[in-house]
């Protein structure tokens, strides 16, 4: 979930009188990660969420869920961990649900546009799978870190610029840093604790009810990039 944890959700502009509104979105994910970027990671989210404009404010509600495939770099852990792949090789089946929600303080910008100077977003996901299976059995003593939990909280920080372009559409960029709330112990540094994080930057257009965007990530040991469309009820 690393890196995928914190989707782009749409929310409509201020200038479009929508009190509140229900979004279903789907995207593709695909990254790389680990030592030196080498394992591969190809996977779908699907989203549902609620958004609400209150005066300056913004914020949104909502559920997610993945699936994907995680491909170990079989050749890393050659001759210590043959007895992990067995006959399902390197790929590694995932999946998760979860939750998440933020607010946005928003100021109007001219023709009908915004910047969403600050944000805030929360996201809680819980996983299941091979690969959740397959990191629990690494032993300490031939990595440096390693997230056995089941469970991926983060805590990110974003500001967003949305330009209104005619009348029902728009074009966005937002930007961003996303933490984990959890820290992981480095066993090759005694007394050491890392704290996984990423930034982000995202694309987005919107024409009447459809918003599509492009998203990419880039953090502690992992990028991933997301392409998706989202469709307002």
């Amino acid at each position: 979930m690393h890196t995928n944890s914190n989707s782009y959700k749409a929310i409509p502009l201020h200038s479009e009188e929508v009190k509140s509104a229900t979004y279903v979105s789907g995207m593709l994910t695909s990254g790389s990660s680990n030592s030196s970027l080498r394992d591969l990671n190809l996977g779908f989210i699907g989203s549902v969420h609620r958004s609400h404009n209150i005066g300056n404010f913004q914020g949104f509600y909502g559920a997610t869920g993945a699936v994907g495939n995680y491909h170990v770099d079989r050749d890393y852990f050659l001759g210590v961990y043959d007895s992990l792949f067995n006959r399902n090789g390197s790929n590694k089946f995932y999946s998760a649900w979860g939750f998440n929600g933020g607010i946005n303080y928003v100021l109007p910008l001219r023709n009908g546009g915004e910047w969403r100077v600050f944000g805030t977003a929360v996201s809680w996901t819980r996983e299941f799978g091979d690969y959740l299976s397959f990191r629990r059995k690494i032993l300490d003593s031939v990595v440096n870190a390693v997230d056995r939990h089941r469970d991926f909280t983060t805590l990110a920080f974003h500001s967003e610029f949305v330009f209104r372009i005619r009348k029902k559409g728009s074009l966005g960029y937002k930007f961003g840093y996303v933490t984990s709330l959890t820290s992981l112990r480095d066993e090759r540094t005694p007394y050491f604790n890392t704290t996984p994080g990423y930034f982000s930057q995202t694309l987005h257009f919107t024409r009447n009810h459809i918003t599509g965007f492009w998203q990419t990530n880039f953090g502690y040991y992992a990028i991933s990039s997301q392409l998706g469309v989202s469709y307002r009820f």
